[in-house]
């Protein structure tokens, strides 16, 4: 005979903890829903990364398709033809997604497809496009038509979130990773919350009203607590429904397998109707980070580093230019044509290897860089101390050393203004100078620029970094100007 014991729980946030509750239960037995919340983000707790491919088909009904182009005939600006390609009976798009528990993410846009009532393409954009976020830079990436010599492969790098990534819809999100999080917010609100529970089948049902809606869902506890549906009502109406059906991943980890989204107008018709499968899921793969955080743009693609203000093409050093403010669209750029900055050659640019200071100390060899005449300086003592200090102050040379860290000397200092990607905590000052923290997924070549104790500006691009020491591309530009406008020396 099946069970059901409802409960309803009242909370009551204390001061002096956001989670710390006390409970009025109007029937049934004690239920601690700070328990069943751990209980429903253990899941997800125990995946350090997650890499999976998802399939999206979008239908729309006719009442809907109908009530969007009016809408799109209203805006105005756009052609008959163009409004139909843009509404359209149903759609498709694959997407190839990594994530992990350190906010890093990857979402690679590998087709999309406009269909006809009979499931026949009719469109197809296949140009792949990825965007990332490893922490403290933003790529992306578009992959053109190499057939055509006018349309390149485009990278851009900023140092902000890509908000593609916050706008698309993420699988884990989409199946009960939202409810959770406000049910949470909920609780702390002192929502009233309804939480029936299933005992033959170990199903959770959870219902409680915001501002706006009632939502409800359900979790299956004897599947990691997954999110098997949830919806939304207003006024008694139901607005939205969406479904799920997990598989096991790894031993004790559930997630969506495929899923369904549908839409409802007020009067409870269907308004669209979103299908999901979700392929290739693997969790927990130790090579994850290293393969596929930072992006690595291949040769020949234009980059835009808005960070530094410098677009250049990889492995053509002699591409690089500085860009304006207004030269930031992908169109743009790739259409301009990429010219040598007024007065700069390439002679200005000088290539030194910089020995490891540790290294070069036992062997005793010059590790120390001086920037205005390209020589490596020879000290007894190790760079980061007050000793090396005084020896290169006296000589009035010396600049920059590497010991794992790229060490700024002779009360030089790392200009972070003119590269946005370079956080203050990685910096670490001292009265004799800055050391350096290079990030642990570094991207090379990683550009930086130093401004010297004879307020002599220098742009320096580290190359390659092995065992023994890095090589390094630098030259002086001019800090006069801004970064979007300035000339180099």
């Amino acid at each position: 005979m099946k069970y059901v014991a409802t409960i309803t729980l009242v909370f009551i946030a204390c001061l002096c903890s956001p989670f710390t509750v006390f409970t009025a239960i109007s029937s049934g037995a004690g239920l601690d829903l700070n328990k069943l919340l751990i209980e429903m983000k253990k899941n997800d707790s125990k995946i350090s990364n997650i890499s999976y491919i998802v399939e999206y088909d979008d239908f729309i009904s006719k009442n809907a398709e109908k009530e969007y182009i009016e809408e799109l005939k209203t805006r105005g600006g756009l052609t008959e033809e163009k409004i139909h390609q843009i509404v359209c009976p149903h759609k498709r798009q694959i997407q190839g997604w990594i994530l992990d528990s350190d906010g890093r993410s990857r979402a690679k846009m590998i087709d999309r497809q406009s269909l006809n009532l009979t499931g026949e393409v009719i469109s197809e954009k296949a140009e792949p496009f990825t965007h990332s976020w490893d922490g403290s830079t933003s790529y992306t990436y578009r992959d053109r038509d190499n057939t055509d010599p006018r349309r390149l492969d485009i990278g851009v790098l900023t140092n902000k979130p890509n908000s593609f990534l916050s706008r698309q819809r993420r699988v884990d999100k989409l199946f009960g990773g939202s409810f959770v999080k406000e049910l949470e917010e909920a609780t702390a609100t002192g929502a009233i919350i309804d939480v029936s529970i299933t005992h033959e089948s170990g199903e959770y049902r959870i219902s409680f009203t915001d501002d706006k809606y009632k939502k409800v869902a359900s979790f299956d506890s004897t599947k990691g607590f997954s999110c098997t549906s949830v919806e939304w009502y207003k006024d008694g109406n139901i607005l939205i429904r969406k479904t799920a059906k997990y598989l096991q991943a790894d031993e004790g980890i559930w997630y969506p397998k495929t899923g369904e989204k549908v839409v409802y107008f007020p009067n409870g018709e269907e308004k669209n109707r979103t299908i999901v499968q979700v392929k290739n899921v693997k969790v927990n793969d130790p090579n994850v980070s290293k393969a596929f955080f930072p992006i690595t743009f291949p040769k020949g693609t234009l980059v835009l580093d808005k960070n530094i203000g410098l677009s250049y093409t990889v492995g053509e050093p002699d591409s690089e230019r500085v860009i304006g403010s207004g030269a930031v669209s992908h169109g743009l750029i790739a259409t301009e044509e990429l010219k040598d900055l007024p007065g700069r050659s390439i002679k200005s640019i000088k290539e030194i290897y910089i020995p490891k200071s540790d290294i070069a100390l036992k062997n005793g060899i010059p590790f120390v860089l001086n920037l205005k005449t390209g020589e490596l300086i020879n000290i007894p003592v190790d760079p980061n101390t007050v000793a090396a200090h005084k020896l290169l102050t006296a000589k009035k040379k010396g600049d920059i050393a590497w010991n794992g860290n790229l060490l700024v000397l002779r009360k030089a200092a790392i200009d972070i203004t003119m590269n946005k990607t370079i956080k203050p905590k990685d910096i670490k000052k001292a009265k004799w100078g800055t050391a350096y923290d290079l990030p642990k997924a570094v991207s090379l070549p990683h550009l930086l620029y130093i401004k010297t104790s004879e307020k002599h500006l220098y742009l320096i691009k580290i190359r390659k970094i092995e065992a023994n020491g890095i090589k390094v591309e630098y030259e002086q530009v001019d800090s006069s100007k801004s970064v979007e406008g300035r000339t180099r020396k």
